[in-house]
């Protein structure tokens, strides 16, 4: 996530064992480089199972930058396991949030929303409270950050399962921010089921 919309670097690793950082989407609001603009980029990596991996860098973006990794278990072994990836950019300053999802085209998805924000806030902004009626056992929290250095910025995100393919609905969050804000938005799916292009 990055505060005022400067284009979002590729990861790499510090070290060997390398991987490949893989682009799943990005999105930016409002002009880039602007006060309360948000970028948001998400990247995947396939663990290396030979003796473990070694810590990401995430280039400076030209403001400050957040970074936050989640590590998933039982996904597809080889090939591409993100089944699906979209954008939201909100550039009218809301304090909902209302993702919809495209439909899964493969079993067993886990289906993320993360949502950046521009607000300036050391408070974390993110909470439980996100459903989507769609999902197997509605949605979950996925965790947040927030930052009030420079013009701050942040991110929160939910998650929810998918058994079989289909319909992956809406998220939705009536998140309680101070304020309004500008969304940089991404909905994805990851599967243990491969997808071919």
């Amino acid at each position: 996530i990055q505060s005022n919309g400067e284009t979002i670097g590729q990861p790499t690793q510090s070290a060997a064992p390398d991987t490949t950082w893989n682009l799943i989407a990005e999105v930016y609001t409002g002009t880039p480089g602007a006060a309360g603009s948000t970028g948001l980029a998400l990247y995947w990596a396939r663990s290396v199972d030979d003796g473990g991996m070694q810590p990401a860098t995430v280039p400076d973006s030209g403001d400050h930058t957040i970074a936050k990794m989640w590590m998933l278990q039982n996904v597809a072994a080889s090939g591409n396991p993100i089944n699906f990836a979209e954008t939201q950019s909100v550039d009218v300053a809301q304090t909902a949030i209302s993702v919809s999802c495209p439909s899964s085209t493969v079993v067993n998805c886990l289906v993320f929303c993360v949502c950046g924000n521009a607000i300036d806030s050391a408070t974390n902004q993110g909470s439980s409270g996100w459903t989507n009626t769609s999902l197997d056992a509605g949605a979950g929290f996925a965790g947040q950050f927030n930052t009030a250095n420079g013009n701050g910025g942040g991110y929160m995100g939910g998650v929810g399962e998918k058994a079989t393919a289909g319909a992956c609905g809406t998220f939705s969050h009536n998140t309680g921010w101070p304020t309004a804000t500008k969304q940089a938005n991404i909905v994805f799916a990851i599967s243990d089921t491969e997808t071919v292009a």
